[in-house]
């Protein structure tokens, strides 16, 4: 008999020091980037799209890289690292947690809380993954993401959908004015040059650094601007996960 309890007794010990053994990373903001994937022009991409899909639904989500989940299942290891660092909204638990794992269990998961998982179900965000996966398995984990978040957006609102495809109409018109205008910029500078030259050169501008002071400062400000927005997050609510979720 008490060969039997010491036996159990290291069964036990054993259970819970393989339980305790992963470490999951504190989430410091919607993108995650722990693996050293993406530069901070991508990062903050997919923070404006992660804050607007929360603006308009309130679902939280969270974007995580990491070189390994040391030995456990990509979607059981987002789910624990969704739950611990309380993603969602506490009230609804509407949190998703999208990992990428390099090393061990090499892939990616969606996480779903508990309050979410009507409407982006298991078999769902399964395929959602694995239709981005050829986009990390070229090394492009940006447009992994990015395809991820917009196909997660048009699952909570489908409207959103004809949206995005409004502003690309809009941006593809925009580019191409852009575009005639510096056509136009250049043929009337060509224009000036030639009378100036036929004239002895006595026009001159003035204006040049005015124009690269105003640059400057509104680059200036820009820059400031995508920085404060950059480092505006504010915490996750403190919602829970109950092990929904696909791996890809």
């Amino acid at each position: 008999m008490k060969k039997m309890l010491i036996f159990l007794l290291l069964i036990v010990t054993l259970f819970a020091t393989i339980t305790t053994a992963t470490e999951y990373p504190v989430l410091t903001g919607y993108v995650n980037d722990n693996a050293n994937l993406m530069n901070s022009g991508e990062e903050l991409i997919l923070k404006e799209l992660i804050e607007r899909i929360e603006k308009n639904t309130t679902v939280e989500i969270a974007v995580v890289t990491v070189q390994t989940t040391n030995g456990q299942a990509r979607v059981e290891y987002a789910n624990r690292l969704g739950d611990q660092n309380g993603v969602g909204k506490k009230a609804t638990d509407n949190g998703v947690v999208i990992l990428y794992s390099l090393e061990n269990e090499k892939g990616g998961a969606i996480a779903t809380g508990r309050g979410i998982e009507s409407i982006l179900n298991d078999a769902k965000v399964s395929r959602i993954g694995r239709a981005s996966r050829h986009y990390f398995d070229e090394d492009n984990t940006f447009k992994g993401f990015e395809t991820i978040i917009l196909e997660i957006e048009k699952e909570l609102d489908p409207t959103q959908k004809s949206t995005n495809e409004e502003v690309d109409n809009i941006l593809q018109w925009f580019v191409i004015i852009i575009i005639a205008i510096a056509l136009l910029v250049i043929l009337i500078g060509a224009i000036v040059g030639v009378s100036d030259s036929g004239s002895g050169g006595r026009r001159r501008g003035g204006g040049g650094n005015g124009g690269s002071f105003m640059t400057g400062a509104y680059l200036g400000s820009s820059m400031n601007s995508n920085s404060s927005s950059f480092s505006s997050f504010g915490g996750f609510g403190g919602g829970g996960f109950g092990g929904g979720g696909g791996a890809f």
